[in-house]
């Protein structure tokens, strides 16, 4: 008898009609052109081309029905045919309104208008708080909904309190919004929008009586308990298995990234799998203890173990409700109740069944997850998983010994889910953990064998008496585990880091690893070609000449990175946050930074200072001389003040420090702006000028000084501000290329129309339109490159060249 295909074509096809709207934003003429071909097929339903017999069932499931389903092969009915084509069209047009309102709606520009002028306008509105804060050095992030901003529904909405406030709750007064656009920079984190909600005075407190906002305030209860009665970091993780919530404890969670188990940092498909499995086994245990008789009468209609399938179905919907609901959790959630589901009615589906119906589910609720970090790995690690599992059951089978054949599929998981996602992890994150293996076999069951079920179950006393029970057990637990992992993300090789690399190569790796598994030789060899191939393009559209200099979009602030053929790395101020530097140095594989040059004491240039320093290891860092730190500065890095005069020489070029000289005291204008450090960075084939926040009275000082300051690039002075770049100054430099680093719609009107209007005739690139600019040269030529320009942009139907852009770009790389 044919095994009917039909729920799995089902679900493929839906999941094909997302993926193929969400492209289509992209290359719309392909996408059709795919869909036409596909039409075709399902139509004539010529045979299939793939047929074949594979060794394990879930070959003959996943990757054959995918080299064969476009043409609806396997169907026990043609008709079905009919039913695929609705389900592929509704599924495509779903996913189009959905992406749609992401990409192509007006909320950029009618945010900006919040920021319009020099002040943001406030205005009076209620603040629904519905998620548990994220703390800062400087107080508490909600994430949170705006009442009167419905519109913006796809924006994310955080508001900022200087004191922890209670959520689940909402808060009414006067209050200001400031709009954080994505900034453009390689490996940056931060896609959206972000609206940041500031208190403009007094905020009046209002309960709301919703289910969502009842549970919000308890694991506000539950994570207030956490912060006052345990240390930081056992609080952190303890928050991050019962509630889903990390808090704020940045380092540990880089710890716990650095040894390959982050995502025990929050409520994973693990968690939520490895604590049913011990939910189970202590409701039999419990079942054991109840009387015979009883025990009879309980199952007389249905089995012992569906009594206790149905007794754990309660807990792991309050766990599910206490985590937080992320996508991880709600994947595991589904595929849980589908295994209790089959059991009652008598039919135990393919866990590729179950897998793609809870993909079916979250892409019903939002379509866009299709393409977010989260939902991606946690897919392709159960289906890394269950594949893992059926491959090698023969293998464990011959083991004589229960334990030994436990350990052996405890290994088989473990190895199965970190080779199937290793490429996603590479893509997204950069970096391989040298003890992820290790860690996976001895932290995870830990956590979630021991430290997740005791934790859970005095929570759930707390909840209902007010008593935490077994503390010093979860304390002591928790700390040995957070031990652990800090000392061995300590080690020097614990973290192997890489370059970034285009998606299409993960696509390609996949596809070579599906021809492996399955012994198909010629897929192989065209895979493996299509590889190459890819590689020989992006080298040769990516390529450039070191040294480069990296002017990073970092808002309304300044950073720029250089970058010599020697490894060695010079990062030029911080940006606010220097969150922007990490994740571009995390993208270009490296680990350390050699020098850090402060051009002055504002924040949009030195804010990220200490992120920087507590993250990766910095050699030195250089001042104007003029700047006070903590009292560990000298312990963390060493530390030199420059003075104009002063020349600096490194193998591949040098720094010429042209401004604060000792005898200089401004007559006009800001103090701090004009005592930035100036320098001047000469490499074979081109000039860079870093100017800082001078004014004109610093620029004058400079253009009285005996030298040739021609330069092919000038980092343009404050932003662009009309205090600066004089057309004297301008005209001493004369540079080719002029960098703007500025933020979109600024509060201050940078750049200045006027400082425009002087700077014509030069080739102005700005971060706020451009995005990170990287400059180099080639054959003694000035080249430049806006990272805006290797972005994909949505096109339109009848926009070739635009399509041939996008499909270029999906080869680029920094």
């Amino acid at each position: 008898m044919t095994e009917d295909k039909s729920p799995l074509y089902f679900y493929l096809f839906f999941i094909e009609g997302i993926v193929l709207s969400y492209l289509y934003i992209f290359f719309p003429l392909t996408v059709l052109f795919f869909l036409i071909v596909q039409f075709l097929l399902l139509v004539l339903k010529p045979k299939s081309i793939g047929e074949s017999c594979a060794k394990f069932k879930s070959l003959q499931t996943l990757p054959h029905h995918c080299y064969n389903f476009i043409s609806g092969y396997g169907l026990k009915n043609d008709k079905r045919a009919l039913l695929l084509l609705i389900v592929l069209s509704a599924s495509f047009l779903y996913g189009s309104v959905a992406f749609h309102r992401e990409f192509n709606n007006k909320i950029d520009k009618e945010l900006m208008l919040f920021q319009k002028g020099r002040e943001a306008p406030t205005i009076h509105s209620r603040v629904h708080l519905i998620d548990l804060p994220r703390q800062s050095d400087y107080g508490f992030l909600y994430e949170c909904n705006l009442e009167g901003l419905e519109d913006f529904k796809d924006v994310k909405m955080y508001f900022f309190s200087p004191v922890a406030l209670e959520p689940g709750c909402a808060y009414e007064g006067d209050i200001s919004l400031r709009v954080r656009l994505p900034r453009r920079n390689p490996g940056e984190y931060l896609k959206k929008t972000i609206i940041t909600i500031y208190p403009e005075g007094e905020m009046v407190k209002t309960t709301d009586h919703t289910l969502l906002s009842y549970i919000q305030r308890l694991r506000w209860r539950v994570y207030r308990y956490f912060s006052e009665n345990f240390d930081k970091d056992t609080s952190s993780l303890l928050s991050a298995i019962v509630i889903g919530h990390r808090g704020g404890n940045r380092e540990l969670y880089r710890a716990y990234s650095t040894t390959g188990i982050a995502h025990l940092m929050s409520v994973s498909g693990t968690h939520f799998g490895l604590f049913t499995i011990t939910a189970f086994f202590m409701v039999r245990m419990f079942a054991f203890l109840i009387p015979y008789k009883k025990l009879l009468r309980l199952t007389g209609r249905i089995s012992l173990k569906e009594l206790e399938l149905l007794l754990i179905l309660p807990v792991i919907v309050f766990y599910l409700l206490l985590s937080g609901m992320r996508i991880p959790a709600i994947r595991a959630f589904i595929m849980i109740n589908l295994f209790i589901l089959g059991v009652f009615i008598g039919r135990r589906g393919s866990w590729l069944t179950t897998l793609l119906f809870a993909c079916f589910v979250i892409l019903i609720i939002n379509p866009a997850a299709i393409v977010e970090a989260s939902m991606q790995l946690s897919f392709m690690a159960v289906f890394s998983i269950g594949l893992g599992i059926e491959l090698s059951s023969t293998y464990v089978g011959k083991a004589k010994k229960k334990p030994s054949r436990i350990a052996l599929n405890f290994l088989v998981i473990t190895v199965s889910a970190f080779l199937g996602t290793l490429p996603l992890t590479l893509y997204y994150f950069h970096s391989l953990s040298s003890f992820s293996v290790f860690t996976n076999m001895v932290i995870t069951p830990l956590v979630c064998f021991i430290l997740l079920p005791l934790s859970l179950f005095s929570t759930v006393v707390y909840m209902l008496s007010g008593i935490f029970p077994l503390t010093g057990i979860i304390g002591a637990t928790a700390e040995l585990i957070n031990n652990t992992v800090v000392s061995l993300s300590e080690v020097s090789f614990s973290s192997i880091r890489f370059h970034g690399f285009p998606f299409v190569f993960v696509l390609l790796i996949y596809v070579m690893a599906f021809s492996i598994i399955k012994r198909r030789k010629y897929l192989f060899y065209l895979s493996t070609g299509f590889f190459i191939t890819a590689a020989i393009i992006s080298f040769s559209i990516s390529r450039i000449s070191y040294p480069v200099v990296t002017f990073l979009d970092v808002g309304q602030g300044d950073s720029a990175v250089i970058e010599n053929s020697d490894g060695r790395t010079i990062v030029i101020d911080t940006g606010n946050t220097g969150r922007e530097v990490l994740d571009y140095l995390s993208y270009r594989g490296k680990g350390s930074i050699d020098v850090l040059v402060l051009s002055h004491a504002d924040r949009d240039h030195t804010g990220g200072l200490w992120n920087i320093l507590k993250n990766i290891n910095v050699s030195s860092v250089w001042d104007n001389g003029l700047m006070v730190y903590r009292p560990d500065i000298e312990r963390i890095t060493s530390h030199v003040s420059l003075k104009a005069g002063d020349v600096i020489a490194f193998p591949e070029g040098r720094f010429e420090i042209l401004h604060p000289h000792s005898r200089y005291h401004p007559l006009f204008g800001d103090d701090e702006n004009n005592y930035s450090l100036v320098l001047r960075y000469v490499s074979y084939g081109y000039s860079v000028l870093f100017t800082g926040d001078i004014g004109s009275d610093a620029e004058e000082s400079i253009t009285e000084l005996p030298v040739n300051l021609k330069t092919d690039v000038l980092k343009v002075a404050h932003h662009g501000s009309y205090t600066s770049s004089t057309e004297y100054f301008l005209k001493a430099v004369s540079p080719l290329v002029s960098i703007i680093s500025v933020g979109a719609n600024n509060i201050y009107g940078h750049p200045n129309s006027s400082t425009l209007k002087r700077l014509a005739g030069t080739e102005i690139l700005r971060t706020d339109r451009d995005g990170a600019v990287r400059v180099f040269s080639d054959s003694n030529t000035v080249q430049f490159r806006a990272f805006k320009n290797s972005m994909l942009s949505p096109v339109r139907f009848s926009d070739y060249r635009g399509e041939f852009e996008n499909l270029k770009r999906i080869f680029m790389f920094w």
